[in-house]
């Protein structure tokens, strides 16, 4: 079996992985699709197709849809505790990018492919670990055994593309595609690397025998340092992606559009029309200044117009594909309501989308937490005190103006301490969470606060910190 050889999971989801990425990456990227996604009409050729496509309209919900999700995910910093690894931070994965923007992108990958590979390495030039991510396009092969009484990883194929100068030109660059093989059917971890270029007819491995077996401070490693994480945990079987009903919609909606834009251009041009007219008579142009004379007085001329009625089935379609996309997830694009909603409404309607989205941030943080915990051991840590923890507080408890002033106004008629004071405004967002009691108390003595008058109607309850 050729080295570069598709896993039959990976070569099903090919297609849903595509559509998923033309959805998020947009309009443009759709109608480049072109008859994939809109198929042509009977009897249209191509430039009566490309005006067709071109007056549809795909809604950009799918990307709108989950960049607001990850808004809720990082409106607050992980908690994290990375022990050694802390020092590499604002890089963790050797090209610059920072622990927060890695689990970025695992989130990002995990809501949109329903998939996400993250490598455990380490880089003996820079003597350092360092994380790997590897999108669901890049994990093209795998397989598991039971080893030592337990299901594990065994082999893990990934795809990488790298830019390398030019063998005859050191000042141009090729992009040359990279195959990493991970194994541990020896029982001892191993890498393997894989070359071809433009030029080269067959795979050739670059990496030598004393580069093959990884060690940690002199011992193999006994595990591939490989995890997957999915929307439903982790592991190396695909799974689906939590976008795909939403970007399933979004593409019929992009049918519809196109069916009613089509009908309202063609219907919407006036027609003229006539009866007993001598075509060599013409040319006839329509406008303030032509007029048409006729050698039959019985001749006539009228527009044809157009009703609507016959589109009214196509809009109310249109209509109602966008609010079920409203309730897929897409609640930026679904209709205002009429009526004011409340902060406890608004949580409630989006109740089904907050719970996918705890589900996937708790694997990615499970899978981060795995894999810098394996990182903190290659810098000789503690791998059991690793913990990488995404924010779940995905909706803003911060107090009203309102709120405030009864909590505060509260306060000074002696309703309840300082300290309870103090973890209302915390929990209301009002106070940074990372400050203690001493903290604001300090720098309220080098203040000198205005008391309001206590109110006189009776006051809102408030939350009383645990012992």
């Amino acid at each position: 079996m050729p080295i570069d050889s598709n896993h039959r999971e990976y070569d099903g989801a090919l297609e849903m992985w595509q559509k998923c990425k033309d959805a998020f990456d947009g309009q443009d990227a759709v109608r480049d699709a072109s008859t994939k996604y809109l198929p042509r009409l009977s009897g249209q050729d191509d430039r009566e197709y490309r005006a067709y496509r071109d007056r549809a309209d795909f809604p950009e919900a799918t990307s709108r849809t989950i960049m607001g999700m990850l808004g809720q995910v990082f409106r607050k910093p992980p908690d994290a505790e990375i022990d050694k690894m802390e020092q590499w931070w604002d890089d963790i994965d050797l090209g610059g990018k920072s622990i927060t923007q890695f689990a970025f992108d695992a989130v990002l990958n995990v809501l949109l492919y329903g998939r996400f590979g993250i490598l455990a390495d380490y880089s003996v030039d820079e003597r350092r670990p360092y994380l790997a991510a590897y999108p669901a396009f890049s994990v093209i092969n795998w397989r598991e055994d039971r080893i030592n009484g337990k299901n594990v990883v065994s082999h893990v194929v990934l795809h990488e593309e790298i830019e390398r100068p030019k063998a005859d030109d050191e000042y141009e660059t090729e992009v040359v595609r990279q195959i990493r093989i991970l194994s541990i059917l020896t029982g001892v971890y191993t890498v393997e690397l894989w070359q071809k270029s433009e030029r080269d007819r067959d795979w050739v491995q670059i990496n030598d025998s004393s580069e093959v077996i990884p060690s940690r401070f002199g011992k193999p490693l006994d595990e591939i340092p490989f995890i997957c994480v999915g929307p439903f945990g982790t592991g190396m079987s695909v799974q689906k992606s939590p976008m795909l009903p939403l970007v399933n919609m979004n593409y019929s909606i992009y049918r519809t559009s196109a069916d009613l834009e089509n009908g309202l251009h063609f219907c919407g041009c006036p027609t003229p029309w006539g009866a007993g007219i001598n075509p060599d008579e013409g040319p006839f142009r329509i406008g303030a200044p032509e007029a048409w004379m006729f050698a039959n007085p019985d001749a006539k001329v009228a527009m044809l117009e157009f009703t609507g009625q016959g589109l009214e089935p196509l809009e109310s379609a249109w209509a109602r594909k966008i609010e079920t996309m409203g309730a897929l997830g897409a609640y930026l694009l679904a209709p205002a309501k009429k009526a004011a909603e409340t902060a406890e409404a608004k949580r409630i309607d989006a109740a089904s989308e907050g719970s996918v989205l705890s589900a996937v941030v708790d694997n990615v943080s499970r899978a981060m937490t795995w894999a810098l915990a394996r990182c903190n051991a290659w810098a000789g840590g503690n791998p059991d005190i690793v913990a990488y923890k995404l924010n779940k507080d995905f909706w803003s408890a911060r107090l009203s103006a309102q709120e405030l002033q009864v909590l505060v106004t509260s306060w000074q008629a002696g309703a309840y301490d300082q300290r309870t004071l103090l973890y209302n405004l915390r929990e209301g967002e009002i106070l940074d969470p990372e400050t203690t009691d001493d903290e604001v108390m300090d720098r309220l003595m080098l203040e000198e606060p205005t008391f309001a008058p206590a109110p006189e109607q009776a006051q809102e309850p408030v939350s009383v910190p645990d012992e």
